[in-house]
């Protein structure tokens, strides 16, 4: 998982890509992406928080983006991306 500063989380890469445009999914770069904010962004000092919630098989994978803004502008965002275990539900 490669988490983005741009607000989405790329997933089966370790990389990640710096793209802020495209259609998914596709064969192209980025694909597999949860994009709850794909925007260009500047992170806070509070940063990006992930984290695994619940008890199997019941869990959550969560990254919660915190006190974001986006680059040309100053509204304070807070947003963030889940994946239910087992069902795949985002």
């Amino acid at each position: 998982m490669y988490i983005s500063s741009n607000g989405n989380v790329q997933v089966n890469t370790s990389t990640g890509s710096t793209s802020l445009s495209g259609t998914i999914p596709s064969v192209g770069s980025p694909n597999g992406l949860i994009a709850p904010q794909w925007r260009d962004l500047v992170q806070s000092s509070s940063g990006i928080c992930v984290a695994t919630v619940g008890t199997a098989p019941n869990r959550s994978w969560v990254a919660q983006w915190v006190g974001a803004n986006y680059f040309t502008g100053s509204a304070t965002l807070n947003f963030r991306g889940h994946r239910a275990q087992g069902s795949g539900v985002i």
